[in-house]
């Protein structure tokens, strides 16, 4: 079996080695990365050339491009799918967790019902009240979970078989066949499948019986503003401000210091 990952990154240098070795430790074969940083902006290569030369990432530019998250998926899957078994579509801040395996390819020979599309739910993890970045790994500065009952841990991410035709996307959550949309078999992280209907909402209860989701969203309110200001990779600033920081207070505690930051980088 082979895996591989895919996924799109700006402004994310401070974090990728992190992340890179993180999924090598979990089996996975080769990182696609699309770099959708823009002029001026750092490059992955500053970072990340040891694991180029070793052939272990590949770049793909993706530079000064702006709604290319679904298209670059799409030009990935459809140029290097066939070279593996599964292709993930992770974000940088989204760590796969393992309940009961110890490598991504001993969860995926699970799959006995050959499942095209496994869906794996969020676990949110909030700020635990620190305030500034720290040169130290995600993992062990953000420890706690947001409460399990929230609507935003209902969220999936997939990990999709690499022989579906016609690959698409309504969002950069779960992929369809364009060909045969209502044809896909879509499961849990357990294995159990899960109705097309539900998979549109890109929402599914949370559960977490082999495998999850860590998702350092937001991080610190310092972090957040600097990355809020910059944009994301695949919406721009006026449609997500809003949204986002709602959301940053919603799973973090608001305070008057957090609020002084947070208006020190939008102002």
């Amino acid at each position: 079996m082979k895996v591989a990952l895919t996924v799109i990154g700006r402004l994310e240098n401070r974090y990728a080695i992190e992340y890179v070795e993180y999924y090598k430790q979990l089996g996975v074969d080769h990182i696609y990365i699309i770099d959708n940083n823009c002029d001026g902006e750092e490059y992955f290569e500053d970072v990340l050339q040891s694991y180029i030369d070793e052939n272990f990432i590949t770049i793909l530019n993706y530079r000064n491009k702006e709604y290319i998250q679904i298209p670059a998926y799409k030009n990935v899957y459809d140029e290097y799918g066939k070279l593996y078994d599964y292709m993930m579509f992770f974000d940088f801040d989204e760590f796969l967790t393992l309940k009961n395996h110890k490598t991504v390819k001993e969860y995926l020979s699970d799959n006995k019902e050959n499942f095209d599309v496994i869906c794996i739910n969020w676990r949110l993890y909030n700020d635990n009240d620190l305030i500034y970045y720290e040169n130290k790994p995600c993992i062990e500065r953000f420890t706690q979970p947001v409460d399990i009952n929230n609507d935003l841990n209902n969220i999936i991410k997939s990990i999709v078989k690499t022989n579906i035709d016609k690959l698409n996307w309504y969002y950069p959550h779960v992929p369809y066949s364009h060909y045969e949309i209502f044809t896909l078999n879509y499961c849990d992280n357990n294995f159990n499948k899960i109705e097309f209907e539900n998979i549109l909402s890109m929402r599914h209860n949370y559960n977490d019986t082999l495998a999850y989701i860590k998702h350092f969203i937001y991080k610190t309110i310092d972090e957040f503003g600097y990355k809020m200001v910059k944009g994301g990779s695949h919406t721009n600033n006026e449609e997500i401000n809003d949204f986002r920081i709602n959301n940053f207070f919603n799973i973090n505690k608001r305070t008057l210091e957090k609020e002084m930051i947070l208006n020190n980088y939008i102002k």
